[in-house]
């Protein structure tokens, strides 16, 4: 089982930000089409078949192949995890009925299904247009066109997902919803400032 510490976060960030950078900077080198070169103030992504593959596939369908085999491991993980907690319950304290360790595994199973494929999910969804018409248009520029505000819908929905992220871990982490509650709550639980109105003199707040 491999430790998950701070140098190691660290390590895995840094990663992140480089393959970013690498999948990024080589346009700026000059991997560009003649075309993109003609214009150099133009701020357009290259469509030069060789960086075409390399960018999409460094940037979304690797990335995605690796998702699907993390996120397949983490459902048999946690489901091995439930299964585990049941037998152990099941054996200190003898359930309702013989059925019930095998209901509440079951319940879990499904809502861990449901969140994994809605993380999944939406992500498809947001990037998996964006990405084909990436991967494709620089190979068909003369037999395809796309009208300008398909473009920008597929590109606004590839940006929407980082929307979605936040309010999809959030309902769906408990650890998340009770320190949000506590946070709105706060007003209501703050211990309020005493005045002290008696003839002996008060302690000073500071």
């Amino acid at each position: 089982m491999v430790s998950r510490t701070p140098r190691r976060a660290a390590a895995l960030i840094s990663l992140t930000w480089l393959i970013g950078f690498l999948i990024s900077i080589p346009p700026m080198l000059g991997w560009r089409t003649p075309e993109d070169r003609s214009d150099p103030n133009a701020c357009t992504i290259s469509k030069d078949p060789g960086y075409t593959i390399y960018s999409t596939f460094g940037a979304f369908y690797i990335p995605l192949l690796l998702m699907l085999v993390l996120y397949g491991r983490i459902f048999k993980a946690a489901r091995f995890r439930i299964r585990k907690t049941v037998r152990k319950a099941d054996k200190k304290q003898p359930p309702l009925s013989p059925s019930e360790p095998r209901k509440m595994a079951l319940a879990r199973e499904r809502k861990t299904v449901k969140t994994l494929g809605i993380i999944m999910g939406t992500f498809i969804l947001c990037w998996l247009p964006f990405f084909i018409v990436a991967l494709v248009l620089p190979f068909c520029e003369v037999g395809c066109s796309m009208p300008a505000w398909l473009g920008a819908v597929i590109n606004w929905l590839g940006y929407s997902n980082s929307l979605l992220n936040p309010v999809i871990y959030a309902y769906f982490n408990k650890d998340f919803q009770s320190a949000f509650q506590k946070i709105v709550r706060c007003n209501n639980k703050r211990p309020q400032r005493r005045f002290c109105f008696e003839e002996r003199p008060c302690k000073s707040e500071l």
